[in-house]
C-alpha cells in the first residue's frame, strides 16, 4: 500500500479492498467456529486437526525411540493425540463409551487418512512439512487445531448446560 501513496485514490481503493477482504474472511472463519462449536465437525476443521495430530504422535514416537508399529500407532495415536479427550470428554457427558467413538464414519476415515499422509506419504513430504517450523502447511493444521481445541471446549460447554 505504500508505494500506492503516491497515486491519487489507489491507496483508499486498494485499502478498501484488504478491508473488504478481511471482512469476507472474518466472516467465513467466524462461520466456521459457531458451525464447529454448535453444530457438527466440519472437515475444513477435522482433517488438518488429524494430520497435525498424527504428525505430533510421530514424532513423540520417534523421540521416544519406539519403532512404527502400524496398527500399534494407528489406535493409539487416535485416542492419544487426535480424538481422545473429545471422545472422552463427550463420553463423559453422554454416557457412551470412548470406544464407540471410532465407529463414527468421520472420525475413522479422516483418521485413517491423516495416518497414511503422515506415515507413508511418498517421500515422507507431508511429515517433513508439518514438523518444518513456518512451514504453510504446518501453520495451516496448527490454525485449525487451535480451532479445534476452542471449539471443543464450548461444544462441551454447551452440551453441559
Amino acid at each position: 500500500l505504500h508505494s500506492f501513496k503516491r497515486l491519487p485514490g489507489v491507496a483508499s481503493r486498494a485499502g478498501g479492498i484488504a478491508q473488504a477482504m478481511l471482512a469476507v474472511a472474518w466472516r467465513e472463519i467466524s462461520g466456521l467456529v459457531l458451525r464447529s462449536t454448535d453444530e457438527d465437525y466440519p472437515p475444513l476443521v477435522h482433517f488438518p486437526h488429524a494430520v497435525i495430530s498424527v504428525a505430533r504422535y510421530r514424532e513423540w514416537r520417534a523421540r521416544e525411540g519406539q519403532p512404527d508399529q502400524w496398527l500399534f500407532d494407528l489406535v493409539v495415536s487416535f485416542f492419544s493425540h487426535s480424538q481422545g479427550g473429545g471422545a472422552a470428554s463427550v463420553s463423559l457427558l453422554t454416557g457412551r463409551t470412548p470406544i464407540s467413538y471410532p465407529a463414527r464414519w468421520d472420525y475413522t476415515h479422516f483418521h485413517v487418512a491423516a495416518y497414511v499422509a503422515s506415515y507413508w506419504c511418498p517421500g515422507d513430504l507431508v511429515y517433513r512439512a508439518l514438523a518444518t517450523r513456518r512451514n504453510p502447511l504446518r501453520l495451516f493444521c496448527q490454525a485449525f487445531d487451535a480451532m479445534d481445541g476452542v471449539t471443543t471446549a464450548f461444544g462441551l460447554i454447551d452440551k453441559g448446560l
